[in-house]
């Protein structure tokens, strides 16, 4: 993961209590997200460089820096296995 992460265009989505629901627009379908997911998505949206993602869950869920980027890569890597990151 290198400098600024996004999502791709043609999503629409929003935060329904402590989840993400997203529609993928372009393939008509939902996508749930939740707990750490939930954090890096709403970085995602704005853009967020990975240095900013991983500060969040690093505060948020008291885990170190090497455990919280394998987990943003892998969920980002999802993301991108499933065509929603740009």
């Amino acid at each position: 993961m290198i400098g600024t992460m996004r999502l791709r265009k043609g999503l629409s989505w929003r935060r329904v209590g402590d989840d993400i629901v997203v529609l993928d627009l372009d393939q008509s379908c939902y996508v749930s997200i939740s707990g750490a997911g939930a954090v890096v998505w709403e970085h995602l949206a704005k853009g967020a460089s990975v240095d900013a993602v991983l500060d969040q869950i690093i505060e948020e869920y008291d885990v170190d820096r090497e455990q919280a980027a394998a987990d943003v890569e892998a969920f980002v890597q999802n993301l991108r296995d499933r065509r929603l990151m740009a």
